[in-house]
């Protein structure tokens, strides 16, 4: 079963990779970093090429740096808890209309894991959902993407790359 999981997986992944280097695309120009239009307390998002994120409350914090290339997703993240296990992995994915579902390879104290993690765009940030979850081997996926709540959910503020630092 867990390695059914992971070839479909990676399957997945394969032939999403291969249909975005055969269909025509546009070159989008842009910075890798956002800029700053005259008003300093405003990021815009620049392209979707990279962006970084970040969700804090008090002591803990959601790092979240996004590579988007068409439909296909990647970066890094990390979750910095204060009295909890942090993480740091990368992450793989896709974005379907306005919702990035990727799935976070992380290690925490040693171990290596995997989550399905999905974000809504809102305006300038994404909102992390939460709902039922299942296990699959050594992932944890969601139960079913419709019961997927985001109002409950932690919202990322769009930032500027220079200030995140992942592990």
């Amino acid at each position: 079963m867990k390695f059914n999981v992971i070839l479909f997986i990676c399957s997945f992944l394969v032939l999403v990779q291969i249909g975005c280097n055969q269909s025509p695309s546009t070159q989008i120009s842009g910075s890798d970093s956002l800029e700053t239009p005259g008003n300093t307390d405003t990021l815009q998002l620049v392209s979707k090429a990279v962006n970084c994120y970040r969700y804090v409350i008090g002591r803990d914090s959601i790092l979240l740096q996004l590579h988007q290339n068409g439909d296909s997703i990647s970066g890094a993240m990390s979750f910095d808890n204060y009295e909890k296990d942090s993480s740091h992995g990368d992450i793989k994915g896709y974005e379907h209309k306005d919702t990035i579902y990727v799935l976070y390879n992380f290690f925490s104290e040693g171990m290596q894991s995997v989550m399905e993690i999905a974000l809504l765009r809102s305006g300038n940030s994404l909102i992390r959902g939460v709902g039922p979850m299942v296990n699959k081997g050594d992932t944890v996926l969601y139960k079913d993407h419709n019961s997927i709540n985001y109002q409950a959910g932690q919202k990322l503020d769009l930032v500027n790359c220079n200030t995140v630092q992942l592990k």
